[in-house]
């Protein structure tokens, strides 16, 4: 590898990044970036406000990211979410991204902005706004049609307007303008694909005008670009060879300051609600019979076409409508990721350019992954198909690759509240992410936290500055060691550089148990286990002081700081401790002094080894790799206590001292003069669920004067250290104690106290917290824990007096994009004529859902979606849209004492669709796609009704519908003459009928009380047949519940929306085709202690704020 100073960076483009002026701030070599000077690893988690619409929620969320060990947070500025009308740009309330950028640089963590303008992530228009989208002359991400493109000079002027706006925010929170700024890195546009071997399909005035203007809107930061997948896209600045349009002169390619890619390589498997016969191509699903057949106008209703009688035997018949299919747990493929990952070093040294003169920025890797509307599985599925290891081993193997700038997709993934999804995903945006939707931390996120402090503390001795290292390490089992690494820099030769041993589980075997192995370096065999999907990275070669030398832990060691002026590490140890720690002894050190004791005091005591002891010059540790016998496995003889050490002599690296612990313990390592070596402790595998750290200058680069130094704690559900040397605590019922070490003598608040003082010998600055969570008090009567709701109040919607209708021309102005009502439903309807006794019929095409009313009778329901990218109702790409019609039978629904009639079709568009890599699908059809009324309706006359997005401040927060502000008015009046009270079984029963139509129900009940505690509720659903609700509480649409087309049944509602220890209103908006009763329940979630997920043996999950 090359050792590349920014300064040195060969690109010619004007936008360059101005290494010279700005380069003692941010910098970066081959390896890693640099700020203030110093060489950082960059470990990140996205984090979209916008699906976080109670803004009193990002300050918590940003402090668990920060807590799970993340220094850097993404986010993607979304256009749409500011700009929802032309004219506008709106940055306060849930859009202060100011005060987002303020709360980064008070928590510390650094920020990676990506202001698109397209931002893909799943929204409506991959970001761009409603208003933009109606302008059909401009072409959105320079798109004629599907993979062709020309420069737009329109779009480019809207996109510069959009930038200026923003980033006179961004820009003055720049780390390299503002000392303690927070933006380190601006990605300019999202996966704009430029080429594949042999065809260039992006046009580089695209990057070229957006870069321009970032620079002169006051931009100083790098920028870079998230490539789809490593083809090198804006990385060489290399002349282009166009193949599409070979006529053209060769031009340089726009290159970016660093190059940045998404790593994608783990999809869920497909369920069976789809076409057998199509083709699985990553996450897309193509080809196959049914999409074939609808080309030809045949079929396309239902899910995937699944009206298609002929070819039923093509689809898989065992699962009932709306009956789950769960894949298998933790069963992604090992060699998804080893094929994908393992050679990405070679892949990118190869691209060149800023690929291998600067680290590569890990853009966006993925934590889980997406679901689809109508799919059979839900995100506890998805998290347990990737397991809790997936994100800790998937970080090992990056970093083994070099990688030190690494971006985790997503943290937190929120909520698509309202409308803000696009027309794949569903309300819930969990992702099965390391911060679950409702706010608990899984096990994955608490795993990846390990590995994140562990590459993050360690960068002060090259793990952040590392090349591949051929050193003598061997293992007993094949296939386990993945890659050594030797840190870039230091004193003396390459022998005396610390080394960085990655290993990593894909065997075959042993999935069950964990894989027990000896692991050799220069001669010197030590034991080491690994689970199955899991991973460990070793510290070898470590001079910790001119005498003593870590040659090698293999205990997984959690993170390190200093103590009290001497070097702590934190070992996390396996419910049965398995491995040893080995330090090379040579110089003035003639013995080494171990002090030990439990964290509680209960034991201690203190073992001295030197050269002098008998068996002290023999080799302990020189064996074949399979010969080392169980007893030195286990530990040796003082397994009673909760660590053992020896002496020992080996041939190839002299004097040595080991220790095996076997419980949590902390240990002082003294010289012979009694000075302190260096300081270890071990947690318990169960502790390090909830460790957590503060890292210290020496690692850490954010304002260092004002660190207050290294800190840990760990014993409740949720910690977290505040720069500020402050500790933030939420328990859980069975927390008890926390435990705090950090190199200040001083607690970090009074209500810490010292423990005992045989404790504080061995580690100093420790203190403990005693907890007594009363959570149990807080929580409603009965084995659900279900809050009350209050009688119901009710209005229909009534066609005729309650709509103002918008007269259209049914040829020309149907679609509902071009009147801006792109968020929930767009209502149709058609008056005619019609003799008494004709009989009437509909030709029926419709995006995505319908229902039909006629003459106030409900007629018939009809869907039109397809996970297919060349079908009728194509979530993705290209919709067949001539395919997915129904004959409507109007006839017995006629009034026979009118002559004039009435059809009602209410439309409900499950979103815009994103635009992706090359796809020009964002203009897809919603809405009415074609009505064809029978020729004995006569005089049609055509009136549609919506809400124009444009028209409000938030473009996604309505459901389009009819008296709906009227029914989410805060000054509600529970008197309104045009209310009726709502019979039920009980308010958790509701008795719906056909007949009814689409009608408002309103309730209300108390909040929690979340003065003192956490406390998010649960709002569940359950229907037996066609159901669709949409539910809002107080003034926020909070998701849309589709029985048939499923998944999502249970829904969050955010704290910031509830209010606490008062009144709150529950407002639905539903509609059946069939007489059914709708149960619902309020409740806390009921979970997995570890995962998050819903589970009736679980608890609820409600934490009380000790601190």
């Amino acid at each position: 590898m090359k050792d590349v100073l920014v300064a040195a960076n060969p690109s010619a483009e004007p936008t360059k990044y101005d290494a010279e002026k700005y380069g003692s701030k941010v910098n970066w070599s081959r390896q890693c970036m640099f700020i203030d000077g110093k060489p950082t690893v960059i470990v990140s988690g996205e984090f979209q406000y916008w699906r976080i619409p109670d803004r009193s929620r990002w300050k918590r969320i940003l402090l668990q990211m920060k807590s799970l060990g993340l220094n850097t947070v993404r986010f993607y500025f979304h256009w749409g979410y500011h700009s929802p009308a032309e004219d506008s740009f709106i940055s306060d309330g849930s859009r202060d991204i100011e005060e987002l950028l303020n709360l980064c640089e008070e928590l510390q963590l650094f920020v990676i902005a990506a202001p698109g303008p397209y931002i893909c992530a799943e929204t409506q228009g991959g970001g761009f706004p409603t208003w933009l989208l109606a302008k059909r002359n401009v072409r959105i991400r320079h798109l004629k049609t599907h993979f062709l493109k020309k420069f737009d000079a329109k779009l480019a002027e809207y996109q510069k307007i959009y930038y200026r706006n923003i980033l006179a925010i961004l820009t003055k929170h720049e780390r390299t303008t503002n000392p303690t700024g927070c933006v380190i890195l601006m990605q300019i546009e999202n996966e704009l694909l430029h080429k594949v071997p042999g065809i260039t399909f992006a046009d580089d005035e695209e990057m070229r005008s957006l870069a321009s203007c970032a620079r002169d809107s006051g931009s100083t930061v790098p920028f870079f670009h998230n490539d789809d997948m490593p083809h090198g896209s804006w990385a060489t600045g290399k002349k282009n060879h166009y193949l599409r349009n070979c006529w053209l002169p060769s031009t340089p390619q726009y290159r970016t300051d660093m190059y940045g890619v998404d790593l994608y390589f783990v999809f869920a498997p497909r369920d069976d609600r789809a076409d057998r016969s199509s083709v699985s191509v990553g996450p897309f699903q193509v080809g196959g019979c049914a999409a074939f057949l609808e080309f030809f106008c045949i079929g396309g209703l239902g899910i995937g076409g699944d009206d298609l009688g002929c070819i039923h035997c093509l689809y898989k018949s065992t699962s009932a409508v709306g009956e789950r299919t769960t894949p298998p747990p933790n069963s992604w493929n090992t060699k998804s990721l080893a094929g994908y990952i393992d050679t990405l070093e070679k892949k990118l040294d190869a691209i060149g350019g800023a690929a291998e003169g600067a680290p590569v920025v890990c853009a966006e890797t993925q934590v889980g992954w997406i679901n689809q509307w109508a799919r059979k599985r839900d995100y506890d599925d998805l998290y347990d198909y990737f397991g809790d290891s997936f994100s800790a081993t998937l970080h090992s193997s990056l970093a083994a690759q070099g990688l030190t700038v690494i971006n985790y997709y997503t943290a937190y993934g929120g909520t698509n509240y309202g409308a803000s999804g696009d027309s794949e995903v569903y309300t819930s945006y969990d992702y099965s992410a390391y911060i679950r939707e409702f706010g608990k931390v899984s096990e994955r996120g608490r795993r990846l936290r390990l590995k994140a402090l562990f590459q993050r503390s360690f960068a002060k001795y090259g793990i952040a500055e590392s090349v591949v290292d051929s050193s003598l390490i061997s293992c007993s089992l094949p296939n386990m060691l993945l890659k050594v690494r030797r840190a870039a820099r230091g004193d003396g030769g390459d022998s005396k550089k610390p080394r960085f041993i990655f290993l990593r589980n894909f065997a075959s075997t042993e999935k069950a148990e964990k894989s027990r192995l000896t692991l050799a370096y220069n001669d010197v065999a030590f034991p080491c286990e690994l689970a199955f999907k899991d991973s460990l990275i070793l510290p070898a070669n470590v001079q910790l002081t001119d005498g003593l030398t870590m040659h090698l832990s293999t205990i997984p060691v959690a993170t390190r700081g200093v103590v009290a002026g001497a070097e702590l590490w934190v070992l996390s140890l396996s419910d049965h401790p398995f491995g040893r720690v080995l330090f090379r002894v040579g110089g003035d050190l003639t013995s080494v002094q171990v002090q030990w004791t439990t964290i509680d005091g209960s034991l201690n005591g203190s073992t001295k080894v030197s050269s002098s002891d008998k068996n002290a010059g023999e080799s302990q540790w020189k064996a074949p790799l399979e010969e080392l016998s169980q007893a030195e496995l286990e530990g040796g003889e003082n397994g009673s206590l909760p660590v053992d050490v020896s002496a020992s002599t080996e041939a190839n690296i002299g004097k040595c001292v080991s220790l095996a612990f076997h419980g949590p313990c902390a240990t002082t390592l003294l010289d012979q003069n009694g000075a302190v070596l260096m300081r270890m402790l071990a947690i318990s595998e169960q502790d390090s669920k909830t460790f957590t750290a503060l890292l210290d200058s020496s690692s850490d680069s954010y304002t260092p004067s004002a660190n207050v130094g290294f800190a840990c704690a760990w014993g409740a559900e949720e910690i977290c250290i505040l720069p500020s040397g402050q500790v933030s605590v939420e328990a859980d019922r069975d927390d008890r104690t926390v435990y705090y070490v950090g190199s200040s003598a001083s607690p970090p608040s009074p209500s810490f106290v010292p423990v005992a003082s045989v404790v504080q010998d061995v580690l100093p600055g420790a203190f403990r917290l005693s907890l007594l969570p009363k959570i149990d008090s807080v929580l409603p009567a009965g084995d659900g824990h279900y809050l009350p709701l209050k009688s119901w109040n009710r209005r229909r919607i009534i066609w005729a007096t309650d709509v103002e209708w918008k007269k259209i021309d049914y040829t020309t102005e149907r679609d509902p994009l071009d009147h801006h009502f792109t968020s929930g439903y767009t209502t149709y309807r058609c008056t005619f004529d019609a003799s008494g006794g004709a009989k009437v019929s509909m030709k029926l095409n419709i995006r995505h859902i319908a229902m039909v009313y006629c003459d106030g009778h409900a007629v018939e329901g009809q869907f039109c979606y397809s996970h297919n990218g060349i079908s009728a109702g194509a979530m993705h790409a290209v919709d067949v849209t001539w395919a997915g019609k129904k004959r409507v039978n109007l006839t017995k629904y006629l009034d026979p004492a009118k002559a004039s009639h009435e059809v009602v079709i209410a439309v409900m568009s499950l979103g815009q669709g994103r635009q992706p890599f090359l796809l020009n699908d964002v203009r897809n059809r919603r809405g009415l796609i074609s009505a064809s009324l029978s020729r004995s309706a006569r005089n049609q006359r055509w009136g549609m009704y919506g809400v124009p997005v444009s028209s409000l401040n938030d473009p996604f927060n309505t459901t389009g519908l009819p008296l709906e502000r009227e029914a989410v008015a805060a000054s509600f009046d529970t008197d309104n003459p045009s209310w009726d009270l709502f019979a039920g079984e009980s308010p958790m029963c509701l008795d719906l009928k056909a007949e009814d139509g689409i009608q408002w129900l309103r309730t209300s009940f108390q909040g929690p009380d979340q003065s003192a505690y956490r406390f998010p509720l649960r709002l569940k659903f359950e229907a037996r047949d066609s159901v669709v609700v949409c539910a809002w509480v107080n003034d926020l649409f909070i998701g849309r519940y589709l029985y048939d087309f499923g998944p999502q049944n249970s829904f969050y509602i955010m704290e910031g929306v509830v209010k606490s220890d008062a009144e709150n209103s529950l407002v639905l908006a539903v509609m059946t085709l069939k007489d059914t009763p709708l149960h619902l329940t309020l409740g806390p979630w009921i979970v997995d202690g570890n995962s998050g997920n819903l589970s009736p043996s679980g608890k609820p999950f409600v934490l009380q704020k000790a601190l």
